[in-house]
C-alpha cells in the first residue's frame, strides 16, 4: 500500500508530504525495497535456506532503518513524531523476524 497510496503512507507516520514533496517518492522507494526482501518469503516452493537468508537480510535492514530514524529524530530532519513510527516499526519488523528465525 506504501507504493500505491505514499501520500497516505506518509502521513500515517507523520510526514507531511505538502512540506515534504521528496516525500511520496522515498515512501515509493522503501515499500519496493520491503516488498523485494518480503518475496522470498511468500514464495511456499522456496528453499527454507533462501527463506532464513531472506529474514536475515531483513533484520539487517530493519536494523539500519531503526538506527536512522534515532539518528533522524536526534538531528531534527524528521519530526519527533515521524522518528518514533519509524523506528517503532524497523524494530517491531526486527523483533518478528528473530522471531520467525528462531528455532522452536
Amino acid at each position: 500500500l506504501g507504493w500505491l497510496f505514499p501520500n497516505l503512507s506518509g502521513r500515517l507516520f507523520g510526514i507531511d508530504p505538502a512540506r515534504n514533496p521528496a516525500a511520496p517518492y522515498l515512501g515509493r522507494l522503501f515499500a519496493a525495497r520491503e516488498l523485494a526482501l518480503v518475496a522470498p518469503l511468500l514464495l511456499e516452493d522456496e528453499d527454507e535456506d533462501v527463506q532464513r537468508r531472506s529474514l536475515q537480510v531483513g533484520m539487517a535492514v530493519d536494523a539500519a532503518d531503526a538506527a536512522a530514524s534515532v539518528a533522524a529524530g536526534v538531528t531534527g530532519t524528521l519530526p519527533k513524531r515521524a522518528a518514533v513510527m519509524t523506528g517503532v516499526t524497523a524494530v517491531a519488523a526486527l523483533l518478528l523476524g528473530w522471531i520467525a528465525t528462531s528455532d522452536d
